[in-house]
């Protein structure tokens, strides 16, 4: 499991996601991704590795579709290692899954895929941190081309049949309006520390030296609107806290004047978006 993703990290572990059609998604994740159904109640399906709950479906058939909004950019989830990406483009060849594109970030290497609501995936492996580089204290990443026939050349020899059971989440991308008061809400209310001002549309984020948990941008718009509640997208995200820094965080919310409030799923504030972070 990745250092940057381990209960000492303050990181977004797992997103909860509405969805019109339950089947279409259900065969999407688990056939197309290989993530297991862990649990379901009700209209609320679980979704994850034997390890960990990593995507959360509320099914509502009466939802609105995907629009230009604020909110989910990409969830993405981090492979173990590259050998397993280039496993699954091999899949993804076999049973011809659509993707968007694949990237080489220098510090990553990307695929990006949509689910059947539209909702922005990316599926990355990362290349070891001592090989990450540095430029005036930022972390230096670029979107080159991915190299696809080296990650097929070193492919595990094997037919994907499941998620590895060491996937985590590995960050979180969102659309937001404003990237001075997005950040300010990531950084001083969250605890986030700034790792790269990506010209003057995108922010990334991170805990502890990763190259980012979190990635902000305007790629929508200053004028996008937030999600309605009955619209596709991201409903909620769930923060782990390490427990030596939750004390910190309640007394940042207090400051921040933001309200922590409870439903059914537990505590939560809500984001610059209006979405709702438990923690």
């Amino acid at each position: 499991m990745s250092k940057y993703h381990t209960a000492d990290n303050l990181y977004v572990d797992n997103v909860t996601l509405m969805v019109k059609d339950i089947d279409k998604s259900l065969k999407f994740y688990t056939e197309s991704l290989g993530l297991t159904l862990l649990n379901n109640k009700s209209n609320i399906y679980e979704l994850g590795t034997k390890k960990r709950v990593l995507v959360i479906l509320i099914h509502n058939e009466n939802a609105l579709p995907k629009e230009r909004t604020t909110g989910l950019y990409h969830f993405a989830l981090l492979l173990p290692d590259r050998r397993f990406l280039g496993q699954l483009i091999n899949h993804f060849i076999v049973i011809n899954q659509k993707i968007v594109g694949g990237s080489d970030h220098d510090v990553s290497e990307a695929l990006y895929l949509s689910d059947p609501d539209g909702n922005g995936i990316e599926i990355y492996a990362d290349r070891l941190d001592t090989l990450w580089k540095y430029e005036n204290d930022e972390i230096v990443m670029s979107t080159e081309a991915m190299d696809y026939e080296d990650l097929i050349k070193h492919a595990y020899n094997a037919k994907w049949t499941e998620m590895p059971e060491d996937t985590v989440m590995g960050h979180v991308h969102f659309h937001v309006t404003s990237l001075i008061n997005a950040g300010n809400f990531f950084i001083d209310t969250l605890g986030f520390n700034q790792m790269l001002y990506y010209g003057t549309s995108a922010l990334f984020l991170s805990n502890k030296g990763y190259h980012h948990h979190v990635g902000l941008n305007t790629w929508n718009g200053v004028t996008a609107k937030n999600r309605a509640d009955n619209m596709v997208g991201l409903v909620g995200y769930h923060l782990n806290v390490p427990k030596d820094e939750e004390e910190a965080l309640l007394e940042r919310i207090s400051f921040s004047k933001r309200e922590i409030l409870n439903d059914e799923n537990g505590r939560y504030i809500v984001d610059v978006n209006k979405v709702k972070i438990y923690f």
